[in-house]
């Protein structure tokens, strides 16, 4: 089955740019850009990850261990709840 030809001149046509979530017309700019593999580029990663990831890991991990536990030895907890409590 072939789309009809106006569907297909729709994905051809000129379109403005997409800015997710902005009321102003020209996209973001960083003021000063940061150099790639720079001491200041490092940091920067370092702390996005630690932001992504750190609270992640910090907060999965306590069910991650519960979860082995439960799996390894089946009478320990009687439930999740059970698990964090003791």
């Amino acid at each position: 089955m072939i789309p009809p030809t106006e569907s297909l001149n729709a994905f051809k046509a000129v379109r403005k740019p997409f800015i997710a979530a902005s009321t102003v017309e020209k996209p973001f700019v960083a003021h000063a850009p940061i150099e790639i593999n720079s001491a200041k580029y490092f940091f920067t990663s370092a702390v996005g990850g630690a932001l992504a990831c750190g609270l992640t890991h910090y907060m999965m991990t306590p069910v991650d261990m519960l979860k082995c536990r439960m799996q390894v030895t089946k009478g320990m907890y009687s439930g999740v709840i059970d698990g964090f409590k003791k």
